[in-house]
This record gives C-alpha cells, sequence and structure tokens, in this order.
C-alpha cells in the first residue's frame, strides 16, 4: 500500500508541475496544493517505521521503538 502511495505521489507531483501557472489561481487547484503539501509532511515522518510500529501494537507484540514514536 505505501508503494502505491509513492506512485500516487509521483502522479500528483507531475500534474502540479505541469499545471501550475495555468491554474495557480483556481480554488481547486489551491486544495491540490494543500493536498501536495500534507503528503509530503506524510511522507516526512517516516511512515513505514510509524505503519509497522502501529501493526506490531495492534498485534499485541512489543514496538522495537518505544511510543514517542506516535508521539512524534
Amino acid at each position: 500500500m505505501l508503494d502505491q502511495l509513492q506512485a500516487e505521489h509521483g502522479i500528483l507531483e507531475r500534474m502540479v508541475y505541469k499545471n501550475k501557472n495555468q491554474h495557480r489561481r483556481c480554488s481547486y487547484f489551491k486544495y491540490l496544493l494543500k493536498v501536495r503539501r500534507d503528503l509530503k509532511l506524510l511522507q516526512s515522518t517516516n511512515l513505514k517505521e510509524l505503519v509497522i510500529s502501529c501493526f506490531l501494537v495492534i498485534k499485541g507484540d512489543r514496538p522495537k521503538q518505544k511510543v514517542h514514536l506516535l508521539e512524534r
């Protein structure tokens, strides 16, 4: 699932690159830019380790890192 997110992030980046000059004032494009910004923030949080840690907690196993990973 994370690989698909990476692929869709690439598509989103390409759409923004191709259409920024033409659509930058439109409200729907501003929302698209907000989604792009939020996706960059999400990927900068080391999403893969966070998801693995969450699944370990759900299964009842001890995660490799402490809870401070989730607090970030």
